[in-house]
């Protein structure tokens, strides 16, 4: 039994036996769905999975092994049991469940062996399938099995990563793989599935996830973004989606506040005109596995559709859902090929399809606006025109989250029938000196650097030293927050000092000061855009800097795709059919210089870093970038950068 330590009571299942993903009256609706005409897609999935002939993996299984199709098979199986009171066929499916399931807590299993890190995931997943048999076909379970079926789910619970209890210090409700489906999907759904026996795991799980991940994640995503980015912002959010439908679904209240539910209208505003989206953080949905994705936010906008109705997430999801998000066609261990990108292990099925489409009455959002502000501690203001495929993303970012969001507190983004400003990261080059002395620092963005000639010429960044490009100081060496304190406090780069939005002038203000404590006494950043001005508008960025050391080389960089053009204090920047021109107003006697080409993108602070992964370059990487260098020796110095936005002809 678990003694659970933690005080916030939480939300107990409505009625006398709680359902997992649904409630006793959900079953005639979700007979329905079968035959909707919404639902015809999955419904034919979920006949193919039924169909699957599962003899070519029992090798595979019988030696602990891991096939997301099997258990897919399972889920399925459990919900045709439950819908149509199959009695014969639920009896054997509890029986063939556990067997599987069993092996694959074994020493010598080898999920283990050939997935290493992503056990934790395919564990997660046979953990969450047999909740789903275990609930569903309760009534069908004996009394000596229910015994020995919850031991095998304990024990499948302690091979996760997270472990079980899940109480390593890491395990912080802020970044990381536990804010996955470790403990906010897998393990609550454990607990839920195994509440009339065993409450004390649900008092455990549940308690911790509502004491500690709630309370954070009501401070985190208040302004109603993902902060960890363009690629595990959608993969962590459909997460954080899952667990507001699970205790949803069982109880009829949600328990995180509705920011989260409309965090998709984010993606809207980041997805470009190409079907991809501007790039923030750690993006891993452009080259990972060998194929790139584009409509990288299926997933989230079903979750948020089926949690509020809106039309704008529904209409997204229907229009680019693929048979391989349904049940992917790669039976393989890559974890990244398996589900269309970084959907695998059970986080979309067609049975979860069948279950929650049309969960919420659908409604008719209003058509989105052409500014959004997303208010702390995001502090992001979006400019976007479908008509001119013209993307203009002004980024304060209060808050840093560690793990895969990057130093970037401060940065722009441009987009105009093509990359014009641009971030250049992906998480392929993960653990290179590349990728964290590089990409995740402040100089591979739009930003300013202040490097100070006395400071170390190195910086620790994880487990290893970087080169010092004068960028955001990096707090607990790249470690990610444990504590709300934290996060509040050490954590904290920026502030926005104010925003101002109408149809002639978008107006953001931030104090990067806490970012640059380390270098500066002050600096602040002001973005005005006015997109009636010029040809598709004009784009103004001043920065205020006072730093401690007069010395200290002051930069402004702007990441480009193809070479530029410089004449004095002017630059154009080209790509695909667009057009940025550049005019440094400040400093008056700035230098102004192009860096980039083959050997020399990712420059720091004076010398160039190699991509030492044995993998190629992202392919929007860029060409390198434009730094404007101020060449006296002010303790106040002042950039003001001009760019309008054009057509390339």
């Amino acid at each position: 039994m678990l003694k659970s330590p933690y005080k916030h009571p939480p939300i107990y299942p409505d009625g006398e036996h709680p359902r997992l993903m649904l409630r006793q009256k959900d079953i005639a609706r979700i007979k329905e769905n079968l035959s909707h005409p919404e639902n015809k897609r999955a419904y034919e999935m979920w006949q193919r999975v039924l169909k699957t002939n599962l003899t070519q993996f029992y090798d595979e299984i019988n030696n602990g092994g891991y096939a997301s199709i099997v258990y897919m098979y399972v889920e399925a199986k459990a919900l045709e049991c439950l819908l149509f009171d199959k009695e014969k066929e639920a009896k054997e499916l509890i029986a063939f469940t556990m067997k599987i399931a069993e092996r694959a807590t074994k020493e010598d299993a080898e999920v283990f062996k050939k997935a290493k890190i992503m056990a934790s995931r395919f564990i997660g997943h046979i953990l969450f399938a047999c909740a789903q048999v275990y609930d569903w076909l309760h009534k069908y379970i004996t009394e000596e099995q229910k015994t020995e079926f919850i031991d095998i789910m304990e024990k499948l619970a302690s091979l996760q990563e997270v472990e079980y209890p899940p109480e390593h210090k890491w395990n912080a409700p802020f970044t990381g793989h536990s804010n996955e489906a470790e403990i906010i999907k897998n393990l609550l759904g454990f607990s839920i599935a195994v509440y009339d026996e065993r409450p004390d795991v649900y008092e455990y799980i549940a308690g911790k996830i509502f004491e500690q991940y709630y309370e954070a994640y009501q401070v985190q995503f208040a302004g109603g973004f993902h902060h960890q980015g363009s690629g595990y912002g959608p993969f962590r959010l459909a997460y954080l989606l899952w667990t507001q439908l699970l205790v949803y679904s069982m109880s009829g209240k949600k328990p995180l506040r509705e920011e989260v539910d409309y965090i998709c209208d984010s993606f809207y505003y980041m997805l470009r005109p190409d079907g991809e989206s501007i790039r923030l953080g750690d993006d891993c949905l452009e080259e990972k596995g060998g194929f790139s994705l584009k409509h990288p936010f299926v997933i989230p906008m079903f979750l948020a559709g089926a949690l509020t109705g809106n039309s704008h997430y529904r209409k997204y999801y229907e229009e680019n859902i693929v048979d391989d998000y349904f049940v992917p066609t790669r039976y393989g261990y890559d974890f990244y090929r398996a589900g269309g990108g970084a959907f695998g292990e059970g986080t979309f099925t067609p049975v979860v399809h069948l279950i929650w489409n049309r969960y919420t009455e659908p409604y008719e959002a209003e058509p989105y606006g052409k500014i959004k502000y997303f208010p702390s501690p995001s502090g992001y203001t979006f400019y976007k025109n479908e008509e001119t495929e013209t993307i203009v993303m002004l980024k304060v970012g209060e808050n840093w989250g560690g793990c895969h969001e990057h130093l970037d507190a401060g940065s722009f983004q441009i987009f105009h029938k093509g990359i014009l400003a641009s971030d250049s990261g992906t998480y392929d080059l993960w653990g290179t000196q590349q990728h964290f002395g590089y990409t995740m620092q402040t100089v591979a963005h739009n930003c300013i650097t202040v490097l100070d000639p006395d400071a170390p010429k190195e910086v620790k960044y994880l487990y290893r030293s970087v080169p010092n490009g004068g960028g955001a100081r990096i707090p607990n060496d790249g470690e990610q927050p444990y504590t709300i304190e934290e996060y509040l406090t050490t954590f904290k780069l920026a502030t926005v000092i104010s925003h101002k939005e109408s149809e002639d002038l978008i107006e953001l203000v931030g104090d990067l000061t806490p970012a640059y404590e380390h270098s500066c006494e002050k600096v602040t950043r002001k973005f005005t855009f006015r997109p009636n001005d010029g040809q598709y508008g004009i784009l103004t960025v001043e920065d205020d800097i006072t730093s401690k050391n007069p010395m200290a080389e002051k930069q402004f960089h702007l990441h480009i795709q193809e070479e530029p053009e410089i004449n004095g204090n002017e630059f154009i920047i080209k790509h695909k059919g667009g057009m940025l021109k550049g005019k440094v107003i400040a400093p008056l006697n700035a230098k102004i210089e192009a860096i980039g080409g083959e050997g020399k993108r990712y420059y720091v602070a004076g010398q160039f870093l190699e991509n030492d992964s044995g993998l190629p370059d992202s392919k929007e990487c860029g060409w390198g970038q434009i730094i404007v260098t101020a060449t006296e020796n002010n303790k106040d110095e002042k950039f003001v950068i001009e760019l309008e936005i054009m057509d390339r002809e």
